[in-house]
């Protein structure tokens, strides 16, 4: 697979473009707009084409914004954002006006996508608000509606009480480590929900020697390492393993047709564009990738103080 084929099946996380982010990040900064400039460029010109950022990203929608505005003539971007919700429809329709102002959406031009970043506050959204929403997403300013989950028990809640037409885009952690959304991928991309996977690298700490790790992980030494035999056994980076493993985590032979349509999308954050073409470059690997996606499938790891970031110690 080319690395413009592979693009599709990606999204340009933009966490680290507003924020320090990232458990590898020493800086204490988010990138500098001169390296974001580059990213953007280059994304777009290998054809990675959707960004997905959120208003609790620091500068990160104003700094898309401003590309945006200064690069008209580029092919756009399709742009997924998140909302912290709120108790009346007013609070949800100013937050989203913010969020398109800083993004640079004139009043024709649609979200791709819009997501609830917070489950706790999303469910208690009152049904004034899901019929604003979901009739914004009929004038066809909104094209996807949905949610960031962390948990399955979550996701569990919305398949049973979810308005109709409230979960066409789910974003799921899903790496290595952290296999618990597994089971629901396939029946979600049957019935029609785009899924995009998030932390396939686990905030870095999948790329980290293990040799090397804070003291927290220390119990994850051996499963890291097996990491690196098991990659070296199949002569992928370390890197490509680890992104196709979320790519694939669909095979094309279960769901040709939800594969084929892009509906599993892998969200990738970049610090440099060196960073960008070494994750666009691992489409190469992906036949070999697929035999070793079903051995890193024993690698799952049940303990979540290791799988949810925000478990982590600050000094991490």
């Amino acid at each position: 697979m080319t690395a413009r084929d592979f693009a599709a099946h990606l999204v340009l996380g933009t966490a680290q473009l507003g924020l320090p982010y990232g458990l590898n990040n020493t800086s204490g900064q988010a990138i500098a707009d001169e390296e974001t400039n580059a990213i953007l460029r280059q994304a777009q010109a290998s054809g990675l084409l959707m960004l997905d950022t959120a208003a609790a990203y620091g500068r990160a929608e104003a700094v898309i914004g401003a590309w945006r505005r200064a690069n008209t003539e580029a092919p756009d971007f399709q742009l997924v954002t998140k909302l912290r919700g709120s108790d009346t429809r007013a609070g949800v329709a100013g937050q989203l006006r913010e969020s398109r102002e800083r993004l640079g959406l004139t009043a024709d031009q649609p979200l791709y996508g819009l997501l609830f970043h917070d489950f706790e506050t999303a469910r208690r959204q009152s049904a004034e608000i899901w019929d604003w929403l979901l009739t914004e997403q009929a004038a066809g300013r909104i094209g996807r509606l949905g949610f960031s989950l962390y948990h399955p028990s979550q996701l569990d809640w919305l398949l049973e009480n979810a308005p109709a037409g409230a979960l066409n885009l789910l974003q799921l952690p899903y790496n290595v480590l952290d296999q618990r959304f597994g089971h629901y991928l396939l029946p979600l991309l049957r019935a029609g929900t785009e899924v995009h996977l998030r932390s396939c690298f686990l905030q870095g700490l999948l790329l980290r020697d293990p040799d090397h790790l804070p003291a927290h992980f220390a119990g994850l030494r051996p499963k890291l390492h097996r990491l690196r035999t098991l990659a070296a056994e199949h002569e992928l980076p370390l890197s490509a393993a680890l992104l196709l493993f979320a790519a694939q985590a669909v095979q094309e032979s279960s769901a040709p047709e939800a594969v084929r349509a892009h509906r599993l999308r892998v969200v990738v954050g970049v610090d440099s564009v060196v960073n960008l073409l070494d994750n666009l470059a691992a489409g190469q690997y992906a036949e070999p990738a697929r035999e070793l996606g079903m051995r890193l499938l024993a690698l799952a790891e049940a303990n979540t103080n290791y799988i949810l970031p925000y478990t982590w110690p600050k000094n991490a």
